[in-house]
C-alpha cells in the first residue's frame, strides 16, 4: 500500500471515530442538561416509573416543568419528552398504561384485588401512597413523583413502592452559581402554566380515588446518565445543541487538515 492510501485510510478511521464521539458526548450533554440554569418559574422534579410486575424496569427522570405543573401533567410530559407514547387511560379516568405498558387490561381485578398504576410521592428518603388527586396535586421545586405497577392491590399503604428510593440524589447536580432549590410562587387557583407538550386527556380533575372500585382506584399514577444506578433523563436540550455545533466543527477541521496531509505525501512520494 502506498503511503498516500495509508495516510487516507488513517484519515477515515479518525473521522469514523471522532464522529462516534460526538454522538455520544451529545448524549450525556443532553441527559445531563437538568442540571442547567433554570428560567424565571421554572422548577426540577423527578418522576419514577417502575414497570417490574410487567418485565420491564424502573427509571427515573429529571424534568424541567413550569411551576403549579399537577401530577398527571408531569406524567404527560415525561412520554411526550422520552417518545413511550401518550399515557392512556380508561373512560373512567382511571389510569390504565404508562410507556404502552400493559398493552391491554385496566384495572381488572383478581383474587387478590386490582391490578393498576399505584401512585406515590416521595417525602424524606420514603414513598408514601397517593391518596391525593395527581390531577389537583401541584408540583413543588425538588418533588419526587412514582408510579408502580401492582397486582392484586388493595389501593392502600400495603401496595408495594417503586423499588428506587426517592433521594434528592436523583437530581443531577446544579451547575455552580445555580440556587439548590428556590421556593416557587403558588399558581393562583384555576391556573395552570401551559407545557410543550400537545397532549391532552379528558379526564376530570375533580374525580377522587379513594374507593376500590375499578372506577376510582387510588392510582394516581423522563438519555440516561448513571446517577446510584439510576437512570436519568433530562426535559431540556438547548445546551447540548451548542457543543454539538462545535464538535461538527472539528470534525470538518480534521478532515481538512487530514486530506492536506495525504496530498501532500502524495505530492513528495512522486
Amino acid at each position: 500500500m502506498s503511503r498516500a492510501c495509508r495516510a487516507m485510510a488513517v484519515c477515515c478511521v479518525g473521522v469514523i471515530a471522532l464522529a462516534g464521539l460526538i454522538v455520544t458526548t451529545s448524549g450525556r450533554a443532553e441527559a445531563s442538561s437538568c442540571s442547567g440554569p433554570l428560567s424565571g418559574g421554572e422548577i426540577r422534579v423527578v418522576v419514577v416509573v417502575d414497570s417490574s410486575d410487567l418485565g420491564g424496569g424502573a427509571s427515573a427522570t429529571c424534568l424541567v416543568v413550569p411551576a403549579g405543573t399537577t401530577g398527571s401533567q408531569l406524567l404527560a410530559r415525561r412520554s411526550a419528552e422520552l417518545g413511550t407514547g401518550s399515557v392512556r387511560y380508561g373512560s373512567s379516568g382511571l389510569l390504565c398504561a404508562i410507556d404502552g405498558l400493559p398493552a391491554a387490561g385496566c384495572g381488572d381485578h383478581n383474587a387478590g384485588g386490582f391490578d393498576y398504576w399505584g401512585y406515590f410521592i416521595g417525602r424524606s428518603g420514603s414513598w408514601v401512597f397517593g391518596n391525593i388527586n395527581p390531577f389537583t396535586r401541584r408540583l413543588s421545586d425538588g418533588d419526587i413523583e412514582g408510579w408502580r405497577y401492582v397486582r392484586g392491590g388493595t389501593g392502600s399503604a400495603q401496595d408495594p413502592a417503586p423499588r428506587i428510593v426517592p433521594s434528592q440524589s436523583l437530581f443531577p447536580s446544579l451547575r455552580p452559581g445555580e440556587p439548590a432549590f428556590v421556593e416557587q410562587p403558588a399558581a393562583a387557583s384555576g391556573t395552570v402554566p401551559s407545557l410543550s407538550s400537545s397532549m391532552t386527556i379528558d379526564v376530570s380533575p375533580e374525580q377522587t380515588f379513594d374507593s376500590l372500585d375499578v372506577a376510582s382506584i387510588a392510582t394516581t399514577t423522563l438519555e440516561p446518565i448513571a446517577v446510584e444506578g439510576v437512570a436519568l433523563a433530562s426535559s431540556r436540550t438547548s445546551d447540548s445543541n451548542l457543543g454539538r455545533w462545535f464538535a461538527i466543527a472539528a470534525v470538518f477541521v480534521l478532515i481538512a487538515m487530514m486530506t492536506g496531509g495525504a496530498w501532500i505525501q502524495t505530492r513528495r512520494s512522486q
